[in-house]
This record gives structure tokens, C-alpha cells and sequence, in this order.
């Protein structure tokens, strides 16, 4: 008999117990569900061996990779996207990747795996020319009983991917739920306000085995790190949503001492029903470098974690503040007053978090005007910029050089900036994901960036240089391909190149053919002259004349 979750404690992962969900059902009635005992970490070993891997164009072309990912660029399929157990079954091209000497970014996925953001985020950093590596959630065994989706196969075998960058679901054929019929995985979840309001505690340890899961699985990949990352590459820790919690809560020292920056996507770092203490609001709950930037990207109507009175977190924390059981207190208004914020509810970015932990004036909030949980469906653009440049040089992009930050954003307190998606007034559309704004920016501009005062450096091509100037990959868009630019190109750059190489290879053909029959020529004159005898009487002679 497993004890309800309103019989005590059952923090530390002591044993199974059972949770409440209320108007699951059709009739509205209550339902149950067990959640277990978090196997150990070697028990997790699938979701190592299983993550997806995104290698960029650069070395994919170099490594004999074929081509399966795209961004938003329009450019098509540039970058190779499997399984890292498929990477590995090849030797050679495994060894090849190794010696690419990419930067890597270890990604955490939301609740629902390698889906809708997560899927672009991938798309988005193999862009930039960084290495993905994604432990997938969902590749354990249905045995274990926790979490499983039926994977769908990768090209060449599997669906093309290259026009699905506005896909939700490209990875899994199945869906992933608690209940029986649907293959009863308990740590699969949709998040609603009234049972959690309802039973607090039971969903305080619910989402903190949640977190434990995921970091269990995170330690048997630092353990068990793939051979195609180089022994001493450095990482980039990224996460979304669930993964975006994980990334900001998750502390391993050798993880550490490779870490150059966290990136904490649609998360706020707040102590709110998403975690049972404060502790859990802290950036790596207060043991990670200070000296390590940090990027909050948050939407400012998350319907989960935003301040809105709508989120799942206002709406828990009011349904609490005014319930009089003391276990649900801490979901209120009490729990989520913070050191430099006395007194103040739920703010819906990390700007807190950030200072608490006493972090390099390096990092920052960034919160985008009118983005939901998924900003990547009306901010894409926005995303990728401030992403690029923050990566780059941290250290600018706060101090406010940042291209992005003067086009896009606004200053709303040290380290918390508001920004719009760039192109914002331009035209969205429906697509598998929803409705997004699909047009391709890259790098940031303004459709009249000359009007901007804000804008330091003038025009596309300074975009550019600024941006190559900082180290950014910069793919080309196809919306500003056009003959005179092919012409300009060619005239400027590659007809030089090309006359060069013609000489020098007309030099080096010369040499190889006329040079030896040339050396002998010195060598023919000298034995002529030593025989100069044998052919004297070529030479005319002069006569007496018998006149007299």
C-alpha cells in the first residue's frame, strides 16, 4: 500500500506514494497516480546513450556527415542530426567529429522531450556552428516505469527534416502519459493549477523527483561523456522549460570546471509550485562560480511561470495564499519574498536569482514583450540574436555594446532588460506549431535601421562585420541573395583569387617542362668550345690578292 501524499513526508526519494489530480477524467472525477522511488544513475545510462547529437555544416561536410537539419535561414538542409549511439556505430566519422575542436552545448529538454522549442533551439545553435548534444528523457526503457516515447527513425531511413524547423513533434511516434492506457508513465505531466493547489505537498515532491530524475541522468553523462567530445572541450549548458529548471538547478564540479556559460530558457527561478524549497530557486542552489555568465530568456506571458495573473504560478500561489493549510503557505505570497525583494510577488524572470547568487555583472534577464512559453514561435529572431552575441562575449552584451540589446531592447534595471522580436511588425503565420513570425533576420537589424538612434553601427554590412567581429557564425539569408552581390563577389573576391592560382600554376607547369632541357644548354656551349677545333674550318678565311 502506497501512504497518499497527505500522510507526512516523503521528501529524499524514501518510497513510492500516491498523487491526486483532479477533472482529469471526463466526469471530472479524481484520479491517482504512484510516482516511484528515482532509480540511481547508472539505471539512467539510456538517455546518454540515446541523445541526440546536431554537428554543424563546418564539420558535418568534413566528417562525410550527410546533411538532415535546417534552420530558419532557408538555406536547407547544412547539419547532421542523430542519435549519439548511430554517431558512435561509426568509427571513423566519430574520430573525425573529435577532432572538429567544436564548441559544445549540453541541452536539457522540456517535459515533453526534443519537441517544439527544444527542436528549434537545436536547429538554432548548429546554426550558429556549435555541437548539440541532448540526453533524451524518453529513451529509457518502459520497463523502468518512468518516462518512454516510441522513437521515430532519423534520416536517411526515417522522414526528411529539413522543412520542419515549425514542426511540434518530429522526434516521437507516440505520446508520453501517466495513465494506464496510455503506457502508465508517471514523471509524463501537464501541469494543473487546482490539483496542485490542492495537495502541495504532493506536488512539491512530485516535481522535486522530477528534478532528481533529470539530474541523475546528467551525472551519467558527465561520467560517461561520448567519444566524440574531445576529453577538454568546454560546454554550454542550455535548457528549456523542465530543462530550463534542470539547467539552472544543476551543480556537478566537473561539470563545472568545463562550464563557460548557463543558458535558462523558460524558467524563473523563483520558489514557485515548480519547487519545494528556496533552495530549489537558486542558481545551482548556491554551489556553482559566481564568474560564470548566466542568460535568462523568459517570456513575459508564460503561462506557466510568468507574473501574469493567468500562469499556473500566480494562479497556485493565490489559490494557496488564501487557503488556511499550513502545508500550502509556502506556495504564497510569504514563500516568494526574497532577499532584495521583500514583500514583492512573483516577478517572472531570474533578475533575483541572478543577484542572490552574487553572479558577474556578465549575466542577465532577459524578458521578450508578448512571448509565451514557447518564445520561439513570435520571438525566433529575438532568440537567436541575443543568443549569438551573449555567447560570443558576455561581458559586452551586458555592458551594452550589444547590437541586439540597442535594436531589440529596453533597460528595465541593472542586468534586466525587455526586448521585441526583430521584425515584430511583420506579417505571422499558421504553421504545424501554431501561429509564428516565420520571417528570417540574421544577424539583428530594424526595417529602418538608418531612423534608429540607439543603433551604434549603421546598415547590414555593419551588422556584419560586428557581428564576425565578435566571432558569430553568420549563415547568409537567402532573402538577401541578388545578382549584383554574386557579381560584387565575384569581381572582388574569388576573380583575384582565381587569376593568382592561374599564374602560379602556369609558373609551376613552366618550370616542369622547360627548366631541364634549359640546364643543359650550358653544358652543350662548353663542349662546343673545347671542341672548337673540329669545326674552324666553318669559319670563312681571309685571301691574299695575286693583283698587283
Amino acid at each position: 500500500v502506497f501512504p497518499s501524499s497527505t500522510a507526512g513526508h516523503m521528501a529524499d526519494n524514501a518510497a513510492p506514494f500516491k498523487l491526486r489530480l483532479l477533472k482529469h477524467t471526463a466526469n471530472n472525477a479524481t484520479a491517482e497516480m504512484v510516482i516511484p522511488i528515482i532509480p540511481s544513475a547508472d539505471a539512467l545510462y539510456a538517455a546518454t546513450e540515446q541523445a541526440f547529437v546536431a554537428i554543424p555544416e563546418r564539420c558535418a561536410l568534413h566528417c562525410g556527415l550527410h546533411a538532415t537539419l535546417a534552420d530558419n535561414d532557408g538555406r536547407g538542409a547544412r547539419h547532421w542530426l542523430g542519435r549519439a549511439a548511430a554517431l558512435l556505430a561509426r568509427p571513423r566519422a566519430s574520430s573525425c567529429v573529435k577532432r572538429c575542436r567544436i564548441r559544445w552545448v549540453l541541452m536539457c529538454h522540456g517535459s515533453s522531450g526534443l519537441t517544439f522549442t527544444s527542436w528549434r533551439w537545436v536547429s538554432k545553435m548548429a546554426a550558429l556552428g556549435y555541437g548539440v548534444v541532448v540526453p533524451d528523457s524518453f529513451a529509457h526503457a518502459p520497463a523502468l516505469g518512468l518516462r518512454h516515447r516510441r522513437p521515430r527513425p532519423l534520416p536517411p531511413s526515417g522522414p526528411a527534416l529539413a522543412d520542419r524547423y515549425w514542426a511540434g513533434n518530429v522526434m516521437y511516434e507516440t505520446a508520453c502519459h501517466w495513465d494506464a492506457a496510455s503506457g502508465g508513465f508517471p514523471l509524463c505531466y501537464s501541469t494543473d493549477a487546482a490539483s496542485v493547489a490542492a495537495d502541495p505537498a504532493g506536488w512539491g515532491e512530485f516535481y522535486e523527483r522530477i528534478f532528481l530524475f533529470r539530474q541523475r541522468e546528467l551525472d551519467y553523462f558527465v561520467t560517461h561523456i561520448p567519444a566524440f567530445i574531445p576529453a577538454d572541450a568546454r560546454f554550454i549548458l542550455l535548457g528549456q522549460s523542465e530543462g530550463g529548471m534542470l539547467a539552472a538547478r544543476y551543480h556537478n564540479a566537473e561539470l563545472e570546471a568545463r562550464l563557460d556559460a548557463r543558458v535558462i530558457s523558460a524558467w524563473s527561478c523563483e520558489q514557485n509550485y515548480f519547487v519545494a524549497s528556496a533552495a530549489g530557486a537558486r542558481i545551482c542552489e548556491g554551489r556553482c562560480r559566481r564568474s560564470t555568465p548566466v542568460l535568462n530568456i523568459v517570456g513575459s506571458e508564460d503561462e506557466y511561470f510568468s507574473s501574469r495573473n493567468f500562469s499556473v504560478a500566480s494562479r497556485v500561489a493565490a489559490a494557496s495564499s488564501s487557503s488556511s493549510s499550513p502545508a500550502s503557505s509556502r506556495f504564497g505570497l510569504d514563500a516568494l519574498r526574497g532577499h532584495s525583494h521583500r514583500g514583492a510577488a512573483l516577478e517572472g524572470h531570474c533578475l533575483a536569482a541572478i543577484r542572490r547568487g552574487g553572479f558577474s555583472s556578465a549575466s542577465a534577464a532577459v524578458v521578450l514583450r508578448g512571448a509565451s512559453h514557447d518564445a520561439s514561435l513570435m520571438h525566433d529572431n529575438a532568440v537567436r540574436d541575443l543568443l549569438s552575441e551573449f555567447l560570443a562575449d558576455p561581458s559586452s552584451f551586458t555592458s551594452g555594446s550589444s547590437r541586439s540589446l540597442q535594436l531589440l531592447c529596453r533597460r528595465r534595471a541593472p542586468q534586466l532588460f525587455e526586448c521585441d522580436e526583430d521584425g515584430a511588425g511583420e506579417a505571422s503565420v499558421k504553421t504545424e506549431a501554431g501561429l509564428v513570425h516565420a520571417v528570417y533576420h540574421f544577424p539583428p537589424r530594424l526595417p529602418s535601421l538608418s531612423e534608429d538612434p540607439r543603433a551604434e553601427v549603421g546598415g547590414d554590412e555593419g551588422g556584419l562585420a560586428f557581428a564576425r567581429g565578435k566571432g558569430i557564425s553568420i549563415p547568409a539569408a537567402s532573402s538577401e541573395c541578388s545578382l549584383s552581390s554574386l557579381l560584387s563577389w565575384w569581381s572582388t573576391s574569388l576573380l583575384p583569387i582565381l587569376a593568382l592560382l592561374f599564374v602560379l600554376t602556369s609558373l609551376i607547369q613552366t618550370r616542369r617542362f622547360l627548366w631541364p632541357p634549359l640546364r643543359q644548354v650550358p653544358l652543350h656551349l662548353r663542349r662546343c668550345w673545347r671542341q672548337r677545333d673540329r669545326w674552324a674550318w666553318l669559319l670563312p678565311t681571309s685571301r691574299t690578292s695575286d693583283m698587283v
